[in-house]
């Protein structure tokens, strides 16, 4: 997870890319994901953590963050999952349908939801 922090501390999308689990990789391309990063610079801001809990079998860790004031504040969850020997974070359903679109009609998206 410090990998991913620190790629969303650079708003690296090539890197945050490169740490999706296979089902996001495939849901959009590398190109396409750089592409809406850059757009949309705040889908890769760092928040912080407040909790991580592993389930019993010890692949899937569920972390809690801080979601700035920015983005609506509270508390945020999503899921890193130990894939081809490292941990890599699973898109929510709401992120795989943006990402299924493509880098133009996911910017588009996304503006228009208010997130760039």
């Amino acid at each position: 997870m410090v990998q991913l922090e620190a790629a969303a501390a650079r708003a690296d999308g090539g890197a945050l890319w490169d740490l999706l689990t296979a089902t996001g990789q495939a849901a959009i391309t590398r190109a396409d994901y750089i592409k809406v990063t850059n757009a949309c610079p705040g889908l890769a801001k760092s928040e912080k953590y407040t909790a991580i809990a592993l389930n019993d079998a010890g692949n899937i860790a569920t972390v809690t963050v801080t979601v700035s004031e920015d983005y609506g504040g509270g508390t945020a969850t999503y899921s890193m999952i130990y894939e081809a020997g490292r941990w890599k974070h699973q898109p929510s359903d709401s992120a795989l349908s943006w990402m299924s679109l493509g880098g133009d009609k996911a910017v588009l998206t996304l503006k228009n939801e208010g997130y760039c």
